[in-house]
């Protein structure tokens, strides 16, 4: 490479280049200076005649500042024959590669640089080759390597009738993919990546995740990929520092016994913040969400916003009322229990509240005999009978037109199930957009939960039916009935004393 004296102030330096050449340490200047006063300018500064006029400084900034300062009139420097200004920017960004003082997430860094540019590079060749094939093309021909395949092909076969008699495809319009075509072609490109990915990894001799996180960093935080290049932060500090942007003000400050808004699905309510949570991580009512994203571990189910005024009034009313409500339950457990202790050596009575049942107490005994189980029910019919203002029982017309209605509304929600169901069959097997996949599944997840609330709401009145003295769904047939033979034991004694 041939190298000449050039005169120092016409040297052009242009800012940008200067921006991608990575500072010295004070030391390194020092030493740098005290060489050049010492021995000169050893290694020449590498020059690029940007439109072909202008002598553009790309390596050897540091150099010619301190020639400059030691008033040095010429330098040594050699041409560097570029295209353009991208190819420059790429050659300046390849040679930094180079330096020894760099660390690890430094060069990753500029091999982030380096693959954007070259991809930028290979889009405008691919663009300018499009150009010219549309401009001339006369000039566009296919090659093909001959193969066994292509030498089969070339001979010719007559067409048969049925392919002679087909009507030709409309033109312009391409036969679909099938989803096994679709998957081979995502496929590819998914091993084509990762092979480039390993081949730029070998190339730098740095890892493909350092690789990732450096292209990710720069992409999503340019100012903290900088500070990464110039040495003042690594990839893992810039990293947490670009979550902590990324944290909405409103969960920033959320701590325990806030009340938060959560969505799950298509509703929305109030919950209080547990024990748990720090720097990273919220817990509500057993959830874990990002403290930076509001998302949870459960699929659709985010935090909206931090309860307003009014919403943490609402909240802490129905809460304290629940509260007051378990405190109750309680009372009437403690009372229940205490009342049946008597009996617990024969009868092992259990005492306890269901979610099914929130209405009264729930109450097991063991050991019955048929005679006690005539005294319990003799005893609460009489205590149950009904009165001038309640009636007895609710009229049987209307729980089974209501029972044909759920019976209805079960059926219709049943067929909405397994349309939505064989509809996300096909998608998920066409392979259609992930976007669209995910709303059927909504439309499905929805239409079970509504198919499950019909069933249920039909079961809860063809068992109110039949406790009314009529058969739901079939009638059994009438079983002729045997009396019982009269006992001989002795009669056991009452079970609980009952007040009229």
């Amino acid at each position: 490479m041939e190298t000449k004296q050039y005169k120092i102030e016409r040297i052009v330096v242009d800012p940008e280049f200067a921006g991608l050449v990575q500072p010295l340490h004070p030391d390194e200047l020092r030493q740098l200076e005290a060489n050049i006063r010492r021995d000169g300018i050893r290694e020449p500064l590498s020059i690029w005649m940007a439109d072909g006029t202008t002598p553009t400084l790309l390596d050897g900034h540091n150099r010619r500042a301190i020639a400059e300062t030691l008033g040095m009139a010429e330098v040594p420097v050699h041409y560097v024959k570029l295209p353009d200004r991208d190819s420059a920017l790429l050659w300046i960004e390849t040679n930094q590669i180079g330096r020894r003082n760099l660390t690890d997430d430094q060069r990753a860094m500029i091999w982030a640089s380096i693959l954007d540019r070259r991809a930028k590079a290979s889009r405008a060749a691919q663009l300018e080759q499009a150009r010219q094939a549309k401009s001339d093309l006369a000039s566009v021909e296919a090659k093909i390597a001959p193969t066994e395949k292509t030498d089969a092909l070339a001979i010719y076969t007559p067409p048969s009738a049925e392919t002679a008699l087909a009507p030709a495809p409309a033109p312009g319009k391409l036969s679909p993919l099938s989803p096994r075509d679709k998957r081979l072609i995502i496929e590819g490109i998914r091993i084509g990546k990762q092979r480039e990915r390993e081949k730029i990894a070998a190339e730098s001799g740095l890892s493909e995740n350092k690789l990732c996180d450096a292209a990710k960093l720069k992409k999503e935080a340019p100012e903290l990929a900088k500070e990464v290049r110039e040495g003042k932060k690594t990839i893992r500090q810039a990293k947490k520092a670009a979550k902590a942007k990324k944290t909405p003000p409103m969960l920033a400050n959320v701590k325990e016994g806030d009340v938060l808004v959560i969505r799950a699905r298509k509703e929305e309510f109030c919950a209080l913040v547990r024990s748990g949570s720090n720097k990273s991580t919220i817990w509500v009512n057993g959830t874990r969400f990002s403290r930076a994203t509001g998302c949870s571990d459960t699929k659709h189910t985010f935090i909206v916003r931090v309860a307003t005024d009014a919403e943490r009034d609402k909240y802490g009313a129905e809460r304290a009322a629940k509260e007051e409500e378990e405190r109750q339950h309680d009372a009437e457990l403690r009372q229940a229990s205490a009342l049946v202790q008597t009996l617990m050596a024969h009868f092992t009575p259990q005492c306890s509240y269901s979610k099914y049942n929130e209405d009264g107490l729930s109450i097991r005994f063991h050991n019955l005999t048929v005679e006690h189980v005539r005294r319990i029910v003799a005893a609460l019919t009489e205590s149950a009978a009904p009165t001038a203002e309640t009636p007895a029982t609710a009229p049987t017309d209307v729980l089974k037109q209501c029972r044909q209605e759920a019976l209805t509304a079960r059926r219709e929600a049943s067929e909405d199930w397994d349309n939505a169901s064989n509809s996300y069959d096909d998608l998920v097997e066409k392979g259609a957009p992930a976007e669209v996949i995910d709303e059927a599944k909504l439309v499905m997840d929805d239409a079970e939960r509504t198919s499950s609330n019909a069933d249920s709401a039909f079961l809860a009145l063809d068992s109110a039916l039949r406790r009314a003295g009529n058969v739901g769904l079939s009638k059994p047939a009438p079983v002729e009935s045997v009396p019982a033979p009269e006992p001989t034991a002795p009669e056991p004694e009452p079970l609980i004393e009952v007040l009229p």
